[in-house]
């Protein structure tokens, strides 16, 4: 029983076409990569994360807005294969919201 399930939805899967599916997955997971930086960094350095929420924040909302408006500009498809600044649009996302996450984590220093 458990297979024909599986075969019916597989089915209905590719009756639905699925390119939107492939379009959705591409964009959250360039979407989800301005969580890296913050997540390794407060798993390296657990005691010194305290405070840094705000950076954080504002790292992975730049990194979200800056996937989703790129996306709407290029498509969805077009994600992995342009390039800003001569690094591929993914590098792009890490590199600059590790720079807006280590700026703001900066400016809040406590001196």
């Amino acid at each position: 029983i458990v297979l024909v399930v599986i075969s019916i939805t597989t089915g209905l899967l590719a009756l639905a076409k699925p390119g939107f599916v492939v379009e959705l997955s591409v964009l959250s997971s360039t979407i989800l990569l301005s969580l890296a930086v913050p997540t390794i960094y407060a798993w390296i350095f657990p005691e010194k994360t305290l405070g840094k929420g705000f950076a954080a924040t504002l790292s992975v909302l730049y990194g979200s807005i800056l996937s989703i408006v790129l996306s709407l500009v290029y498509g969805a498809r077009k994600l992995f294969v342009i390039t800003l600044l001569g690094l591929p649009v993914p590098l792009f996302i890490v590199a600059s919201s590790t720079i807006v996450f280590f700026i703001v984590m900066l400016a809040l220093k406590k001196p």
